[in-house]
């Protein structure tokens, strides 16, 4: 049969499974068995090459719709097997390189992340999601599914390294851009949960991977620079704000002070948030060296109000 014609009668299949089922039982759990069952005997596996798992497989080299993928990857997540999971996902990127090949949707790309990490594979998930990162035209990466793998692994043991390492990928993308909102709940969990040195160590790997993705990077050099300071400041303001929630003063201040070495725009949204930081430390000194100025230039203070917590 040609590929082409497997490919029809596999997704002729699964959208007809409901009609199916009342003369073949289980016609989708059939066919997932069909799918992970190679047709070679395990010595002449064996005899091949060991790490290719779709060895003798009946739809190898066959462009599966991604309705059929869906019903293999909802199978499997019934019925967990790390290796018959591999044998899906492989079989995914290497159809990519099929002629006439579609892009592999977002949601399908989703489920696969969805079952990894459910069934805890972090470092399998790792690698294949690396891969499709880097071919979007041929696999729908979006930017909450990155997001949830990089939790995911964030969360793990041993790998809160590696998670901020794999973050650095979306540089090498055009559709994925770090920045605050991105890395937030990293942020939160170890304001929450772990002590000042930690979420400093976290501040200065994210502030060195701030860097425009592919996309951005072939702006104009004006779009190009504004864009980036942008984001940096954003990231910042965002921290700021994130820490004084949880009430840490201290660590406001010294993110706040490693802002003002960035040279951007001076505003006075930033002397209010100094004035609340050093007000909250009782640090009346440095307070009256920013408070001062304020009354005595009106324009400079013209649309802001000053908040209960400082004025207390």
């Amino acid at each position: 049969m040609a590929p082409e014609d497997k490919a029809e009668m596999c997704l002729a299949l699964v959208n007809s499974a409901y009609e199916l089922n009342g003369m073949i039982l289980n016609i989708e759990l059939l066919f997932f068995k069909m799918f992970i069952s190679p047709m070679q005997t395990k010595a002449a596996r064996k005899a091949g090459d060991s790490e290719d798992l779709l060895v003798g497989n009946l739809f190898r080299g066959v462009n599966l719709n991604a309705s059929v993928y869906r019903s293999l990857l909802e199978s499997v997540a019934l019925h967990p097997k790390k290796k018959h999971f591999k044998k899906i996902v492989e079989h995914m990127i290497e159809s990519q390189y099929n002629e006439n090949s579609a892009q592999i949707p977002g949601d399908i790309i989703d489920l696969v992340v969805t079952i990894g990490i459910e069934q805890k594979y972090p470092v399998y998930i790792g690698q294949s999601l690396k891969t499709m990162l880097l071919s979007y035209d041929k696999f729908e990466v979006n930017t909450t599914t990155f997001k949830t793998f990089v939790l995911f692994l964030e969360r793990c043991k041993g790998y809160e390294a590696d998670a901020t390492r794999f973050l650095t990928l979306a540089n090498d993308t055009e559709h994925i851009q770090i920045d605050y909102k991105l890395i937030q709940p990293i942020f939160l969990r170890t304001i929450k949960h772990k002590g000042a040195d930690e979420v400093l160590k976290l501040f200065e790997q994210f502030r060195k991977a701030l860097k425009l993705n592919k996309a951005g990077s072939k702006l104009e050099t004006n779009d190009r620079n504004q864009k980036l300071r942008d984001i940096k400041m954003n990231f910042y303001d965002g921290l700021v704000t994130d820490l004084m929630a949880n009430s840490a003063y201290s660590l406001s201040q010294v993110i706040q002070s490693e802002k003002s070495r960035e040279k951007f725009e001076p505003h006075i949204g930033d002397d209010l948030i100094a004035l609340e930081i050093y007000a909250n430390q009782r640090k009346m000194d440095e307070f009256s060296d920013i408070f001062k100025p304020l009354l005595s230039d009106k324009n400079r203070g013209e649309g802001y109000t000053l908040s209960t917590p400082i004025l207390e």
